[in-house]
């Protein structure tokens, strides 16, 4: 497996390789690296399948393959523009606005600077904004009103970058977040936006102290303008990667899906030759009824035990919460349970109970995988494998039978790593298009796409 060393801890960057096959005597999943190609397609072109050209299109289909920029942050070994599955990256205004935000290349590992991009309805792509950063890509995310909002870490201590009226209308503007937080280059800082108060929620670990641990989290009220004092959550053991999830519907419940992230040791475990120093070997939610005045409770989704030394890895890859007040979370588990075979999961969570855990063995580079909805209701899967996305219909009821791929071809631009969706989870609304960027060329390029989920609609 591909590694990168964050400030004396290794890192994994990808997740569909084929898996430390050698310290586990097997094969597992597709490997998803191809060489980049050096020019850029025009904006505005509909990707349409070959078969499809000049005839009535009724399948998804990827409507837009576009190049963000060729100049982003390329050193993955400290947060760059290749890492962080967790991050918010894109998201849409309701006129059909897209912004995207990148690290911006060239600078200092710990400093690096941020850049909003803006592409209109019909149009290309221009610079919008840019900023102090930190070592991490910020959260984007869309509030009520096309209200855009940013959470960076310079110098180690989140701020809030908020715009001056709708739409991204500038300046925007930092505020430091008020409070006794947590100063680390390390935050695995999440976020997220209720969808219809604009209530904006954060999240950071508290990196240094691996067993026990705790991460922070807080809330900004949009009624009154002040941020909730901050909350701790004490752990048995570090948790990052947060993905946390406020409600859809209008209700107080909060929920935050994050993966164990610690030294084998601490688990009282062997290390593995050749493996990574730290290992991940559970996936938890974190969850309440009420994020205004009731602190989370921790609910364990799936937790991989050592066997004779094996090597395990358990990661969150992404969360959703539905209409229904369900949470999502898209997992996946590699370890002597599946014979160090790279399996896909799809848990499904009520409140307190875990209403259905489906493996998916039958979908490609699921440790990739993204969930989302179309306005009908209905739910996808979205992956990659080498040079192709695959976009796996599912049902309308949960999500957790998936159909036959949609197979669309991005060789003109491979992906590095993960794909960021513009989701409910940052404020787009649903629709039946879906927008999302991904990293290409070692990192070096941004990389936006559309796909067209119902066009005969």
């Amino acid at each position: 497996m591909e590694s990168r060393k964050l400030g004396g801890h290794w890192r994994p960057v990808r997740r569909c390789l084929a898996l430390l096959a050698a310290v586990a005597g097997s094969l597992s999943l597709l490997t998803c690296r191809a060489a980049p190609p050096e020019a850029a397609g025009p904006p505005d072109t509909a990707v349409l399948p070959e078969a499809t050209r000049g005839e009535t299109v009724t399948s998804p289909y990827l409507e837009r393959l576009e190049l963000v920029t060729n100049d982003a942050d390329t050193n993955s070994d400290n947060g760059g523009n290749a890492w962080g599955n967790n991050k918010l990256r894109i998201q849409r205004s309701s006129a059909g606005d897209i912004f995207v935000v990148y690290p911006a290349g060239g600078a200092a590992a710990w400093n690096k600077p941020w850049i909003l991009m803006h592409r209109p309805p019909i149009g290309g792509w221009s610079e919008m904004a840019r900023g102090a950063g930190g070592r991490e890509s910020p959260n984007l995310l869309i509030g009520p009103g096309d209200r855009l909002s940013l959470f960076t870490q310079p110098n180690g201590l989140p701020d809030l970058v908020k715009d001056a009226g709708r739409n991204g209308l500038l300046p925007f503007t930092p505020t430091p977040m008020p409070g006794s937080w947590y100063g680390t280059a390390y935050p695995y800082a999440g976020a997220t936006v209720r969808n219809d108060n604009g209530d904006l929620f954060f999240v950071e670990t508290q990196a240094e102290n691996l067993s026990p641990s705790a991460f922070y989290w807080s809330y900004r009220s949009t009624d009154t303008g002040m941020w909730h004092p901050i909350m701790t959550q004490n752990t048995s053991f570090r948790y990052t990667y947060f993905l946390p999830l406020a409600s859809t519907t209008g209700g107080t419940d909060f929920a935050i899906a994050a993966s164990t992230d610690v030294l084998w040791s601490n688990l009282g475990y062997k290390q593995p030759p050749r493996s990574f120093d730290y290992v991940y070997d559970r996936v938890s939610l974190f969850y309440t009824d009420n994020y205004r005045n009731a602190g989370l409770t921790e609910k364990l989704i799936y937790q991989e035990q050592q066997k004779q030394n094996a090597y395990l890895h358990v990661f969150a890859n992404d969360a959703y919460r539905d209409p229904q007040r369900r949470v999502h979370v898209i997992y996946s588990v590699q370890g002597p349970s599946t014979n160090q075979h790279i399996v896909a999961h799809h848990a499904v969570v009520q409140g307190a109970t875990i209403v259905a855990d489906v493996a998916l063995p039958g979908v490609s580079c699921g440790n990739e995988g993204r969930i989302f909805q179309d306005a009908t209701g209905q739910y996808y899967l979205l992956t990659y494998c080498g040079t192709s996305l695959y976009l796996w219909p599912a049902d309308s009821a949960d999500g957790t039978q998936v159909g036959q791929p949609v197979i669309m071809d991005v060789s003109q631009y491979p992906p590095d790593t993960w794909l960021w969706l513009g989701t409910v989870r940052g404020g787009t609304p649903l629709d039946n298009v879906v927008d999302g960027v991904y990293s290409s060329a070692n990192g070096r390029q941004l990389v936006y796409f559309r796909v067209q989920l119902r066009p005969a609609a």
